[in-house]
């Protein structure tokens, strides 16, 4: 059966083929009608299209498990981004191997969240757990041979997969996230902050408010869950994340001859016991809220992210000729929002000058007006406003005090 892509007068009416994917006119469907069927039979016809069948709407969508063309309200069409996997589940086929695989890449206990965690996708792959998988390792680990599985278990509709992380921050971003995994092959471990937040949003969210390229802003429905390979550990983390699952894999002793074997089987019965090994996990007691296994890496991956910035900024505080600092004095080190986050980690204590004052424009000598409402200062000095001179504040630090200026660190 054909729907209209669109519903236009007379010769106009263009049709969607859902088993051959093309575009048809008007003119194609009645040459195929014409061919089977006499024409006589065709006696009101195009008054039946033209009264009763009404437009399929022009963007696509992805519904796993609906057809082709499916209803969204009686008498309009969408098409479905989405095809069934040529895998099919097999409780005849044997899983071993694929779990020996991961026991030694990860380790037995850490396979069984990872077992579950896809699981949850292939059984339930509309629904979203805000959380990602951030697999590492170096050559011969088999990171390639998992989104290979992935892809051919899930079917290749319903994994997409990027060369590397770039492709997160363009204008068309929610396009890769609309499938049921985005799998990001070969992750770089320089994620800028900026990027770094907009992966940690469309992370959090099943839906986005974003503009896609040559078209308007729009609301966008992202089910994508992140899995991240690198030959890298996470260099993104904060130090109380929440989203990201992360684990060092080991390297196989023989890795030719292995992943050799292992795809043997793979083409053999393997994506089928792997298939079924997914549809029959138990995952009743997992739930959308739960946060991730904490792993040793992501451990020493929280504090690479948090602990190095830290560090530097106690350096330039310690070395400074100067108790009063402005955020551009860090700014090699650390991001000014960051540092006024990490600020009491480092002995300082954030002071705007207006609070102190009253006054919704307060100003020091030496400073700007801006500056003066985050400054950042030695977390046992005391800031006091002279209140019989103009912008005039001075710094108690132990038994001295001088100008705020004078404290200034140089």
């Amino acid at each position: 059966m054909w729907c209209p892509v669109q519903g236009r007068a007379g010769q106009g009416m263009r049709f969607y083929d859902p088993v051959t994917q093309a575009q048809l006119t008007i003119h194609n469907v009645v040459n195929w009608i014409n061919q089977r069927i006499g024409s006589d039979e065709l006696s009101g016809w195009r008054e039946l299209v033209q009264k009763r069948w009404r437009a399929l709407l022009p963007e696509a969508q992805y519904r796993p498990h609906q057809p082709p063309v499916f209803t969204i309200e009686p008498g309009l069409y969408v098409r479905n981004i989405w095809s069934a996997a040529e895998i099919e589940p097999s409780a005849a086929a044997d899983p071993t191997l694929f779990l020996e695989f991961l026991d030694h890449a990860i380790g037995r206990d850490e396979r069984e969240y990872l077992i579950k965690w896809l699981a949850w996708k292939y059984q339930k792959p509309l629904e979203k757990p805000h959380t990602g998988i951030y697999l590492y390792g170096p050559q011969g680990t088999g990171k390639g041979t998992i989104a290979n599985v992935l892809e051919a278990v899930f079917g290749s509709s319903a994994v997409m997969r990027i060369a590397d992380q770039s492709k997160l921050g363009s204008m068309s971003s929610v396009d890769i996230w609309s499938r049921t995994l985005l799998v990001v092959e070969e992750v770089d471990v320089s994620i800028k902050d900026r990027l770094a937040n907009t992966i940690k949003s469309f992370m959090g969210t099943s839906w986005v408010d974003a503009d896609r390229k040559h078209e308007h802003f729009g609301r966008h429905f992202i089910p994508a869950n992140l899995i991240m390979l690198s030959n890298n550990p996470p260099t993104m983390l904060d130090g109380d994340d929440r989203r990201w699952y992360v684990k060092e894999m080991k390297p196989q002793p023989q890795p030719v001859q292995y992943f050799k074997e292992l795809y043997a089987w793979l083409e053999d019965d393997g994506h089928e016991a792997v298939a079924h090994l997914l549809a029959t996990a138990d995952i009743s007691e997992m739930d959308l809220s739960d946060r991730p296994r904490w792993t040793d890496e992501k451990a020493l991956a929280c504090d690479m992210a948090t602990k190095q910035d830290v560090l530097d900024v106690q350096k330039l505080v310690e070395q400074a000729d100067g108790y009063v600092f402005t955020a551009d004095y860090f700014a090699e080190v650390c991001n000014p929002n960051r540092l006024f986050h990490i600020a009491h980690e480092v002995g300082l204590k954030v002071v705007n000058l207006n609070t102190l004052s009253g006054k919704s424009r307060s100003c020091a000598t030496g400073f700007t007006e801006a500056e003066c409402k985050r400054l950042f200062v030695a977390a046992d000095a005391e800031v006091m406003q002279d209140p019989h001179q103009q912008n005039a504040w001075q710094l108690r630090y132990g038994h001295s005090v001088c100008s705020l200026a004078y404290a200034r660190a140089k």
